[in-house]
């Protein structure tokens, strides 16, 4: 009998088994760093639509400042319509209208250590009947942002003078 008649042998068997499962396993890994790619593709966009959002809300906010003041300042005679500090930033502006119940409301947007770094906090309160920071009733609170951890020596304030006896205050320069 000839050699192309007697048909394959074990060891050519067992090489083209060998050579099939390469093949199938680069696939595989192959397809399985497609999708692992494709899934921090989507999370970096979701969180880069995340930001974009709370960016648009804060832009909004702030443009939006009504010069009226929330509380009074004893020592100065002034009526204070703002407040700013490193971490803090507190105005009075209009919500939008799906958040409002209507009038100006006192926002605070606070910069505070949450467990993934740097959180940017927001506070709202009616300006009809607000007292003070510890008041407590109608209000509402919620985390817009969270922002990688910074190193304090990373951070720097510039200062901020308000003119018709607003307060002063220093509030944080952009991150770079």
């Amino acid at each position: 009998m000839s050699r192309a008649a007697r048909g394959f042998t074990l060891l050519e068997v067992l090489m083209a088994v060998l050579l099939l499962a390469v093949l199938i396993g680069g696939a595989y890994g192959g397809l399985r760093a497609s999708a692992n790619a494709m899934r921090a593709g989507e999370a970096a966009i979701d969180r880069t639509d995340r930001l974009r959002t709370a960016q648009e809300f804060l832009r909004r906010q702030i443009s939006n400042i009504l010069p009226l003041g929330y509380g009074h300042n004893d020592q100065q005679g002034l009526n204070i319509v703002f407040e700013g500090a490193a971490q803090t930033m507190r105005f009075v502006a209009p919500m939008p209208g799906y958040l409002s119940r209507g009038g100006p409301y006192v926002q605070t947007l606070e910069l505070v250590n949450g467990k993934n770094g740097l959180q940017l906090q927001f506070t709202d309160t009616i300006l009809n009947g607000y007292d003070s920071p510890d008041n407590t009733t109608n209000r509402s609170c919620c985390s817009i942002a969270s922002l990688p951890a910074v190193s304090s020596t990373a951070r720097s304030t510039s200062r901020v003078s308000l003119p018709t006896g607003a307060a002063t205050g220093s509030i944080p320069s952009p991150i770079r």
